[in-house]
């Protein structure tokens, strides 16, 4: 039960992580026109971005290094959920964006200093290349119009997460 209470935490983290980025962002750039000239507004773009990156990276992570052994005991419809998010944050490559460009300055494989015209490009592949596709992605985490906190990437990792509690209230109730 180690392993699920640690998921659990990881899994709650990523919430609070994923939503506090897309929200700051949000209001952020409700109460400012959006400049992409406007360094303030780059710089809190690209905070919010790499956090929302980060986390997105841990919940790779958690799916395809650390625990999976622990999603193998999940229901069917819950892999399946888990198992299409982890694809989707492979088919955007995060993960690889995240260790080559949001978390190092020199390349390990040429010794320079890392290539912001190129990590840009692949951050453009997993975000978009302008602020309307850049909300499209926020939208994909948590969705704009969603009060229950059930759509979205968000809502996946909240279905995770309310099954990693129940298996820990089934061991608690359990004398």
């Amino acid at each position: 039960m180690k392993r699920i209470k640690e998921l659990t935490q990881v899994l709650n983290e990523q919430v609070i992580d994923l939503l506090t980025g897309v929200t700051i962002y949000r209001n952020y750039f409700e109460e400012h026109q959006y400049d992409p000239n406007n360094l303030i507004h780059a710089g809190v773009q690209r905070m919010c971005i790499n956090h929302i990156v980060i986390s997105l990276s841990k919940l790779w992570e958690a799916f395809a290094q650390v625990y999976g052994k622990e999603f193998q005991g999940f229901p069917e419809a819950l892999r399946k959920e888990k198992n299409r998010l982890q694809k989707y944050l492979d088919d955007k490559k995060v993960y690889q964006f995240r260790s080559k460009y949001v978390a190092h300055l020199i390349d390990k494989e040429t010794g320079s200093p890392i290539c912001s015209k190129e990590g840009a490009s692949r951050l453009s592949a997993i975000v978009g290349t302008n602020h309307g596709e850049m909300l499209n992605f926020l939208s994909e985490i948590s969705p704009l119009d969603d009060e229950t906190g059930e759509a979205g990437i968000v809502g996946v990792v909240q279905r995770l997460n309310q099954h990693c509690y129940g298996i820990l209230s089934q061991v608690e109730a359990t004398p």
